[in-house]
């Protein structure tokens, strides 16, 4: 039986697909899979770790389900991804390398340190300031990196009304080891992308915390025209300076460092500055705000896009690292 037209055939109930992952040629089975996954069925989350440890299966299949293991933050997904790093197919490495950096925790970490691979810098990146551990700070760019606004071709985004957050399912899909506040989030359109900047659990609960310690202090959501709707765009990640402020970054989760700026502390609240780094795809940015921490809301007050202005400039493609700092 082919899978080839599942979407056609919904008459295929899920003994037959699980039975098409055991047992089908290459195509089927990834076609099977991907279909349990798609209906969140129950019955997929025995065999994914079973899946992602066997060499002999394909590495499209292997993949997908590393990529599923790092969509729910259990310590059993934890384990099964971590055993994945030592794969000898690099895709399946990279993927369990980026689940790692969405679910992990210490013991993540440290087996990422002794991994090599497309993705494992970021994952620890990610680890590090999700748990708050200082100890792979990204490393500030240099100003010449930044993209100048060009004000004759510049746009404004144009902000929507706070409204509900995306659905329950979404986050915890997109964001299974990070909490997002239940206020404050600000929707925005630009182009034709829609964005959604939800501010992390972390930073709302423990507003001064965001000069005092590393943390994601927010998260920028996607609107999808697929099936799963909004999708993680872009972390936003901090951590203290010297100054008393911090330094912000924000990264793709492919590690490509896209947005640099600085926030700094006034009383209680918070300014916020970000611009654009020259990378490929990337528009100049000039966008500030302010972070109430009474209610752990983000209020815009300017955001404007352009393409760069000014001779093209080569910053590194992927975050550089700080040395650590205690």
């Amino acid at each position: 039986m082919s899978l080839s037209d599942v979407e056609t055939r919904p008459e295929l109930d899920e003994d037959t697909l699980v039975d098409q992952v055991d047992r089908g040629d290459p195509q089927e089975r990834g076609e099977a899979l991907k279909e349990l996954l798609r209906r969140e069925s129950s019955r997929v989350r025995p065999f994914l770790g079973r899946i992602v440890a066997d060499r002999t299966a394909p590495s499209g299949l292997r993949t997908t389900a590393a990529v599923a293991l790092g969509k729910e933050a259990t310590p059993e997904n934890e384990r099964a991804l971590i055993t994945a790093l030592a794969a000898d197919d690099p895709a399946v490495v990279a993927a369990a390398a980026r689940g790692l950096g969405r679910i992990g925790g210490p013991e993540a970490f440290g087996a990422l340190t002794r991994t090599t691979g497309r993705g494992v810098d970021f994952a620890q990146t990610l680890i590090s300031y999700r748990l708050g551990l200082g100890s792979r700070r990204l490393a500030e760019p240099e100003a010449a990196a930044l993209l100048d606004l060009d004000p004759r071709r510049a746009i404004t985004f144009r902000f929507e009304p706070p409204a509900d957050r995306p659905a329950d399912a979404a986050l915890r899909r997109e964001l299974p080891a990070i909490p997002v506040a239940e206020t404050g989030s600000v929707r925005f359109r630009c182009r034709n992308e829609h964005l959604w900047i939800l501010v992390s659990g972390d930073a709302a609960r423990a507003p001064r915390g965001l000069t005092e310690r590393d943390l994601v202090t927010a998260v920028v959501l996607k609107e999808s025209t697929c099936p799963d709707g909004w999708q993680v765009y872009e972390y936003i990640v901090a951590h203290p300076r010297k100054d008393g402020g911090a330094a912000m970054f924000g990264v793709r989760p492919t590690g490509r460092l896209v947005h640099f700026g600085l926030l700094a502390q006034t009383d209680v609240n918070a300014d916020i500055r970000l611009q654009a780094l020259d990378a490929p795809g990337v528009m100049a940015l000039e966008f500030t705000a302010e972070y109430i921490a009474a209610d752990g809301s983000l209020v815009p007050r300017s955001a404007q896009g352009s393409p760069p202005s000014g001779r093209r400039r080569n910053p590194p493609a992927s975050p550089a690292r700080a040395p650590t700092q205690d």
